[in-house]
């Protein structure tokens, strides 16, 4: 495997029982690729085109190969079943229940990642973006160290990262202006269909309308599911919208 220039790859030692690798071992290279990588997050701005690179020890992954774990042992106890007759005493109720709650441990992190607000940092994401982070995966010797001014200061006390809470009285302005913004951003297109004559003119206003949200969408801090929805949302409305066609429009036609 081949590490990039943050991460670096833990000490290799090969683990054989009869000329062949072990099942850790064999979880480990399998699920390494996704395990620890550089991570490169892309500006929201467009006219930023150089991308930040971070090393990432993704736990997501940590969990799928658990998963794999849990499968062999499994396959184990089934193969027990069959030479023993038993059932009870070899626990395969008790596998079963960990192996649903490590599915549904995977579905939630996914999903918690997925709908996390711009600027949180992801939970389920160890990086070398945090000081205190990078100082445990270099500890690890998982990535390559570098200087830290900020912990190396004895005057400065590293923090944990910390979460971007909203007080309620500005979450309640912020909905207010979020109203406001969707009636303005939808009478637009109409008001400015209204003005042009001739289908293809009104085609043109409303894909400029809605390259123009989605390019809004892409720039704020919503997050990507989230922006895709409500492009796709408003897109529907704009059609609604131009379909309503002026009394002028069929006088002179």
């Amino acid at each position: 495997m081949s590490f990039t220039s943050t991460v670096r790859p833990p000490n290799r030692k090969t683990y054989l029982i009869n000329g062949q690798t072990t099942f850790a071992q064999r979880v480990f290279d399998a699920g390494k690729r996704d395990l620890l990588y550089d991570l490169k997050q892309s500006p929201r701005v467009p006219w930023r085109f150089k991308d930040d690179k971070q090393g990432t020890l993704d736990l997501s992954t940590l969990l799928r190969m658990q998963q794999h774990v849990l499968q062999q042992k499994l396959v184990e106890q089934v193969r027990a079943i069959g030479e023993r007759g038993a059932w009870m005493e070899i626990g395969v109720g008790e596998t079963l229940k960990e192996y649903c709650q490590t599915a549904r441990d995977l579905d939630y992190m996914l999903q918690t990642s997925s709908l996390l607000p711009a600027g949180n940092p992801d939970p389920f994401l160890l990086s070398t973006s945090d000081p205190l982070q990078s100082l445990l995966l270099e500890e690890g010797q998982l990535v390559a160290r570098r200087p830290h001014p900020e912990l190396d200061n004895p005057l400065l006390t590293p923090r944990l990262p910390t979460l971007k809470r909203t007080p309620s009285a500005r979450r309640r302005l912020l909905r207010i202006l979020g109203v406001v913004a969707a009636v303005v951003a939808l009478l637009v297109p109409y008001l400015l269909a209204t003005l042009v004559k001739g289908e293809l003119a009104r085609v043109v206003v409303a894909c400029a309308c809605i390259a123009l949200f989605a390019i809004g969408a892409v720039i704020s801090r919503m997050p990507g599911l989230v922006a895709g929805l409500a492009t796709l949302a408003y897109a529907a409305a704009v059609i609604l919208l131009m379909g309503v066609k002026p009394a002028y429009y069929f006088a002179d036609s």
